[in-house]
């Protein structure tokens, strides 16, 4: 008899490994020229309040911001359909009136407190504008005020 010796098993190959991904750095959030024009606008405003105060800058950057929400709501009214041009109409003329009528009082705002109630007047009043003229409009949807005279009324 032939001497047979036990021969070992080979193992089985593993299966293939997944190609291995490289993932691509993403995008910086900020590229080098916003930081850039960013800091410089800041170091700019810090410059002016050394010279006229921090209210003033305070005073300018609030107004600023109030004068471009009739914008924004301006735009939004004419670029919406629907309710929701309605809402934003209804707003615009909330906050057109607000500054209208509180153009007096805070000409120069003279501190902090100001600024706070001039922002909250004007979303208060814009907030509850748009409201009343969304209300108004599906009162009169119910109603079907909206829709063209017929003619059978005869």
């Amino acid at each position: 008899m032939a001497d047979q010796t036990p021969q070992a098993a080979v193992p089985p190959a593993p299966p293939a490994a997944p190609p291995i991904r490289i993932e691509r750095s993403r995008k910086p959030q900020f590229s080098l020229r916003s930081m850039l024009i960013a800091m410089t606008a800041f170091a700019v405003v810090a410059a002016l309040s050394t010279f006229v105060g921090v209210l003033v800058i305070i005073s300018i950057v609030t107004w600023l911001g109030v004068l471009l929400v009739p914008v924004a709501l301006g735009t939004l009214a004419f670029y919406c359909r629907g309710p929701r041009r309605t809402f934003y109409a209804g707003a615009f003329v909330g906050a057109v009136g607000t500054l209208v009528l509180l153009r007096g009082n805070f000409v120069a705002l003279s501190s902090l407190w100001q600024a706070l109630v001039l922002v909250c007047a004007l979303a208060i009043a814009s907030s509850a504008c748009g409201i009343t003229a969304l209300y108004t409009r599906r009162f009169l949807e119910r109603r079907g005020w909206h829709l063209p005279p017929s003619d059978d009324a005869g």
